[in-house]
């Protein structure tokens, strides 16, 4: 039996941490963008799914913000393909870029989001403060390594949560941050990424 538990967990955490699935924390703060006080327990969504989603734009044109880091990877080699280019494709892969708003498409796997990458403002960093108000010499790690990455802003992404209707939730929001996301997020609350795009495109 216990042999059996093993198989199991280890198929399990597969699925969970591989590149096919998202997770986020359920009790995610969005006036913390995103943040998670408790890391209680995960809401986890198969990317082969968003066939059945829809993609919408945020209620607002300057999009909704996320303390969600997108790799330093992912940001240069965005940098340097559309150097010159406003439009890329590969395989089932097509990215646009219009100012400095990205739109990603996978048509393999139906996803559609539109995002742009920044450095952290004032408020993110506060919120760094706030969270390592305690361990201030973890607080200086993170926030230096914030300071060297961007982080994420989502203009349009699917409606993973209430699919029936036509509104985004702040956990759609979230959602496809994670997606975008890097791999290791550095700030306690938000869930490690998925870095699709980077992994797809590297």
């Amino acid at each position: 039996m216990k042999k059996i538990f093993i198989v199991i967990f280890l198929v399990v955490s597969k699925f969970i941490f591989s590149n096919e699935i998202v997770n986020i924390w359920a009790d995610n703060n969005k006036d913390y963008l995103g943040v998670s006080f408790e890391r209680v327990w995960l809401k986890s969504y198969f990317l082969s799914n968003f066939e059945f989603y829809s993609t919408l734009n945020t209620d607002t044109k300057d999009g909704v913000l996320t303390a969600v880091t997108a790799s330093r990877d992912l940001y240069f080699l965005l940098e340097d393909i559309f150097k010159f280019e406003n439009r890329y494709e590969k395989d089932s892969i097509i990215i646009t870029k219009e100012s400095n708003i990205y739109t990603f498409i996978d048509n393999s796997k139906h996803l559609n989001f539109s995002f742009s990458l920044e450095k952290p403002n004032d408020f993110v960093l506060g919120i760094i403060n706030m969270v390592y108000e305690n361990d201030q010499k973890t607080g200086k790690i993170v926030r230096d390594h914030y300071l060297e990455s961007w982080v994420i802003r989502i203009y349009s992404a699917a409606n993973v949560i209430n699919p029936d209707f036509n509104t985004l939730d702040f956990d759609d929001i979230l959602i496809t941050a994670t997606i975008i996301g890097e791999k290791s997020q550095w700030l306690w609350g938000i869930h490690d990424g998925v870095d699709y795009i980077y992994s797809r495109i590297k």
